[in-house]
């Protein structure tokens, strides 16, 4: 939705990371928990994972922690937990924790720069274009997303209640819109339709509301789910969408 679609890059769900086991293990058994939304039990089996040194469940058990969705967030946990991932060649955990320091309540950003340019080193598909915006865009402003977006793209999407288009979703809508979803739609960049120019949505929006929503809540192609905003509610996602069809094209 936002600046923060180059994140994902067409890069698979978080299920599609890890490859398949023939035999359950802490970290299948915690994905399978978190698609439920058994979010405990998610965090305890990661955490199991990890103490016996998944790397990958450290990844995910980090992801959780430095997010602070579904969990307290703890940040010097997640910071271990993601280092240690790091330590062990994992790209994608160098990408989280390279994100995860660039905000401004940990402030680590050459940290995090280092950590961008060793992971494009390494072939991540995920680092090279972080870099390529890095000189024009403040990566603060994006919050921690990446794998946080993908962990959270396996959740179902639900909208509490029909579109109405009152005044307060329609405030809130453009308020998400100006602080999340602007950088990309306000400026067309990586070919994001733009925000208040109707006709570029038309195809999309022959789809409906909902369904463009719930694909902008999923995330599609470059673009990350709830573009890269990990703490947006189902809700709020449609309301943006909505104020920047310019009211679904008056639906």
């Amino acid at each position: 939705m936002h600046l923060r679609c180059f994140t994902r890059l067409g890069i698979a769900s978080i299920a599609t990371l890890v490859a398949p086991s023939l035999s359950a293990t802490p970290l299948t058994d915690g994905l399978e928990a978190f698609k439920e939304g058994r979010f405990d039990e998610a965090s305890t089996l990661w955490a199991r994972g990890a103490s016996l040194g998944d790397v990958d469940a450290e990844l995910q058990l980090g992801v959780m922690l430095g997010a602070g969705k579904h969990l307290p967030r703890d940040v010097p946990r997640a910071r271990a937990l993601l280092a240690a991932a790091v330590q062990q060649g994992n790209v994608d955990a160098m990408v989280a924790l390279a994100l995860l320091d660039y905000r401004p309540d940990v402030g680590q950003r050459e940290e995090g720069l280092a950590l961008l340019k060793s992971a494009a080193a390494r072939s991540s598909r995920k680092a090279p274009p972080l870099l390529t915006l890095a000189g024009t865009v403040d990566l603060a402003t994006l919050g921690f997303s990446g794998p946080a977006s993908e962990q959270e793209a396996l959740l179902p999407v639900r909208f509490s209640k029909p579109f109405s288009a009152n005044p307060a979703d329609v405030s809130a809508g453009r308020d998400t819109v100006n602080r999340t979803c602007v950088a990309c739609h306000g400026t067309g960049v990586m070919g994001a339709p733009r925000s208040g120019h109707p006709e570029q949505w038309k195809e999309r929006l022959s789809l409906g509301l909902d369904t463009l929503a719930e694909r902008s809540a999923k995330g599609y192609k470059a673009c990350p789910p709830r573009g890269g905003d990990y703490l947006l509610t189902d809700d709020q996602v449609r309301a943006a969408v909505y104020v920047m069809t310019e009211g679904g094209a008056r639906r």
